[in-house]
């Protein structure tokens, strides 16, 4: 995303925050948005019955010193996000996922994948069941 492409002077998190404001008004059939920063992500979803909650921004717990490289990592949080919500494919649709649990295994996905080594990107990536382990630490 480009930022502060009109030249206005806003904080980053208040341009996160206006941005996923705009993704729920435009984009009504949607459940989860997100948006990864550096140490997180800002996420907004819509409940069960409809509701759509505040911008809150989620801090990783995993991220820190060793990255290898970037490339990818929006891509592996990504996926940590959907493979927690397939796991939780009931709670989802019934409104009973934690929605900051699932959050934190998109980071932890990030995180193992950014400091591994170049010829074996996914091999930090464990079964779902230990990745949940790490999470609930």
């Amino acid at each position: 995303m480009i930022a502060n492409t009109f030249g206005k002077n806003i904080a980053e998190q208040d341009f996160i925050i206006n941005f996923l404001k705009f993704l729920a008004r435009e984009f009504s059939n949607f459940k989860i948005f997100g948006v990864t920063v550096k140490d997180g992500a800002f996420v907004i979803y819509k409940d069960a019955k409809g509701n759509i909650t505040d911008p809150q921004k989620i801090t990783s717990r995993f991220m820190g010193k060793g990255v290898t490289d970037l490339v990818g990592a929006g891509d592996s949080f990504r996926a940590g996000v959907v493979t927690y919500i397939v796991k939780n494919i009931e709670a989802f649709k019934n409104d009973k996922i934690d929605i900051e649990q699932a959050i934190q295994m998109g980071n932890l996905f990030a995180s193992r994948y950014i400091k591994a080594p170049l010829n074996d990107r996914y091999g930090s990536i464990e079964h779902y069941d230990k990745m949940l382990e790490i999470i609930n630490k």
